[in-house]
């Protein structure tokens, strides 16, 4: 008898807890529709970026009318490709990353004549692939990640554990580069 109590027990507790990350996911993407609705409003400052990538990078930050960072933008350039990083803040706390690398065939200086020379494809814009990844985060813990192919990534796997604390080391760092001087 216990045993029948305890599995409708488990799925209620399970399906509660599926049910509080999905409610907070419809929150998050409410903001982030918010703060890109109010992108022409906000104040935007930018800074060069050396040592994190190959071929330089910069980031913007956009900040409300209380000087609130509301979303920092990375852009970083490697030989091989891009990566473009989003962060996306409610109060002072990261809430979201959006994270689009494009992948090159081959290095975009591979030029038709030097492709030729050395027997590859020179590069070809259109054959870059993009992938997207998404992170969200509730209370300073992320709660969510939809991987390049929309999967999402168990939340218990070493994977997301260590892809969590990169984003918010890395958003912090980002962060640290725009403090108000006071």
């Amino acid at each position: 008898m216990s045993v029948l109590i305890l599995i409708p027990m488990l799925i209620l507790i399970f399906s509660g807890t599926s049910f509080a990350a999905d409610s907070a996911i419809a929150q998050i993407r409410k903001e982030y529709q918010s703060i890109q609705n109010a992108l022409p409003k906000l104040k935007e400052e930018s800074v060069e970026l050396s040592g994190y990538s190959t071929e330089g990078g910069k980031a913007k930050v956009y900040r409300d009318v209380n000087a609130n960072i509301r979303l920092i933008r990375v852009e970083l350039y490697f030989e091989s490709g891009k990566e473009t990083r989003e962060y996306y803040y409610k109060n002072k706390v990261l809430i979201f990353a959006f994270y689009e690398s494009h992948q090159y065939n081959v290095p975009f200086y591979v030029t038709s004549k030097a492709a030729k020379e050395i027997g590859i494809e020179p590069f070809d814009a259109k054959k870059t692939k993009i992938m997207k990844n998404r992170y969200y985060f509730s209370n300073g813990a992320m709660i969510r990640w939809l991987d390049e192919n929309k999967r999402n990534v168990s939340i218990n796997s070493k994977e997301f554990k260590e892809a969590e604390k990169k984003i918010v080391d890395f958003s912090n760092e980002i962060t640290a580069k725009f403090k108000l001087k006071n």
